[in-house]
């Protein structure tokens, strides 16, 4: 599992790096959240906090591309 965990933490570095290079922050702060997470596992939060109340069918529709601007979406580890 040692390896595992060594490949998986080399490919979140290499996209964290490419991301960062194409200054993509959310997915940068995703990336660099999940290595935390990995390097101690204690916790991994993933929220959303819409600026207003919204039904689920209004989530639903929403494009992938616009979910985390539309939904404040926000991960911590540890």
């Amino acid at each position: 599992t040692k390896a595992v965990k060594a490949m998986a933490l080399a490919l979140l570095d290499a996209e964290q790096n490419k991301a960062e290079a194409e200054e993509d922050a959310l997915k940068s702060k995703v990336l660099k959240e999940l290595k935390e997470f990995l390097e101690n596992p204690k916790s991994l939060k993933i929220s959303i906090k819409p600026d207003e109340p919204m039904p689920l069918s209004d989530i639903m529709a929403i494009s992938p591309n616009n979910i985390p601007g539309d939904l404040n979406l926000e991960i911590e580890a540890n």
